[in-house]
C-alpha cells in the first residue's frame, strides 16, 4: 500500500511505498517445510556379509550368498557364504565382475569387463567375449547365454553364446550403450541408452517406440508385465510386450543419474538410489522412501522370503525387513 508523501525539505519529496511481506514470509515457511520429505523413514540394515571391495552383484537361497565383485581394471572375485559358514573369496579373472546369474542345473555364469566366466564343479573358467566395453548384464536361457555389453553411451553390443561358452551364435549391435536384458512372456527385451529393444527369434533388435530416459534395468512379473527404470528415476509399466507404456514415476534431470536398481516383488516395487530405497505398492502409486543408516551405495537388489537383501559400492551385503 502507499502511505503520504513524507517531506524532507520544502523543495524535496519522496514517495514511500511500504510492501506488505506477510504473504512472502508464509510462501517461505510452507516453502522450507514441504521441501523435508514428509514419508522418508529412517530404517537400520542388517549386514551379513563384508568383502574387500566393490560387490556388484549377488544371487541368495536357502544354500547362502554368492556374489560377484572386484576392482575395475584390476581384479575380479566371486564371494561365497554359506549358512554356519565362513565367507570364501575366490579370485576370478583380471578385472571387475558385474553381473551374476545361475541356470536351473545350478551353473553359474558371471559377466565382466570383457569376459566370462562360468562354473565347472567347484572351479571358474573365464573366457574373453567382448572386446567393445562392459558386459552389464546377462540372461541365461535353456540353450544358450545372452550377454548385454556397452561403454560410453555409443557402443552396444548382444551376444548370443553356447552354455559352454565355446561358442558364439550371433551378434548383433547398435549405437548406443547397452544396460540390461529380461525375459517377459517368452519374449526377450533389452534396455540401453535412450532406447528399449524386442529381441527377436532371428537375432534382431527391434527398438520399441518409447525414449527419453538411459534405462538402466528391466524387470517382468506375471501381475505387473514389463517395468523399465531409467537412471533419472523414471519408472515406465508395459502389459501388452512393450506396444504401449505407462508412466508410474517422473524422472530428474539426464545430469543427476543416481538410479542403480530395481526389483519387483509381487504388488510392490523397489528402486535404489544412493543409501535410499524408494517404493510403493503397483496398485496404487504411492513413493515413499527409506533412507537407510550410513552413506553408502547400493548397486543391486535381491528378494529373498520376508527381506530385501542390497549390495553395496563398500562391499557389504545386508537385509531389511519388508514385510
Amino acid at each position: 500500500m502507499e502511505v503520504p508523501l513524507f517531506q524532507l525539505s520544502p523543495n524535496c519529496i519522496f514517495p514511500i511505498t511500504v510492501i506488505d511481506l506477510r504473504p512472502f514470509v508464509l510462501i517461505l515457511f510452507f516453502s522450507i517445510f514441504c521441501s523435508c520429505d514428509p514419508q522418508q523413514e529412517q530404517i537400520n540394515v542388517d549386514w551379513h556379509i563384508q568383502a574387500d571391495a566393490s560387490i556388484q552383484d549377488f544371487l541368495i537361497d536357502h544354500d547362502g550368498f554368492i556374489a560377484c565383485g572386484g576392482v575395475l581394471w584390476e581384479s575380479g572375485f566371486i564371494l561365497r557364504k554359506q549358512p554356519n559358514d565362513p565367507q570364501k573369496t575366490e579370485s576370478v579373472g583380471t578385472n571387475i565382475l558385474m553381473t551374476i546369474g545361475k541356470d536351473v542345473n545350478d551353473v553359474h555364469y558371471a559377466g565382466g569387463i570383457f569376459s566370462m566366466a562360468r562354473t565347472y564343479g567347484d572351479n571358474w573358467a573365464v573366457k574373453i567375449i567382448s572386446e567393445e566395453g562392459l558386459i552389464r548384464d546377462i540372461l541365461i536361457d535353456s540353450t544358450a547365454v545372452y550377454v548385454v555389453a556397452g561403454a560410453g553411451l555409443a557402443v552396444g553390443n548382444v551376444y548370443e553364446i553356447s552354455k559352454d561358452l565355446s561358442e558364439e551364435y550371433s551378434t548383433s549391435k547398435v549405437e548406443r550403450e547397452l544396460n540390461c536384458i529380461v525375459k517377459c512372456d517368452d519374449q526377450i527385451f533389452i534396455g540401453g541408452f535412450g532406447a528399449i529393444y524386442h529381441y527377436d527369434s532371428v537375432n534382431a533388435l527391434t527398438r520399441l517406440d518409447i525414449d527419453g530416459d538411459h534405462f538402466i534395468d528391466l524387470e517382468c512379473s506375471d501381475k505387473a508385465g514389463l517395468l523399465a527404470l531409467g537412471a533419472t528415476g523414471l519408472v515406465i509399466q508395459s502389459k501388452d510386450g512393450g506396444d504401449s507404456w505407462t508412466q508410474l514415476r517422473n524422472g530428474t534431470s539426464l545430469t543427476d543419474e543416481n538410479f542403480t536398481d530395481m526389483i519387483v516383488n509381487e504388488d510392490e516395487i523397489f528402486l535404489a538410489k544412493g543409501n535410499q530405497i524408494i517404493h510403493s505398492q503397483l496398485n496404487t502409486i504411492n513413493w515413499e522412501s527409506w533412507e537407510l543408516e550410513s552413506e553408502f551405495t547400493i548397486n543391486k537388489m535381491r528378494i529373498f522370503k520376508d527381506s530385501l537383501y542390497l549390495a553395496t559400492q563398500d562391499g557389504q551385503i545386508g537385509a531389511i525387513q519388508i514385510q
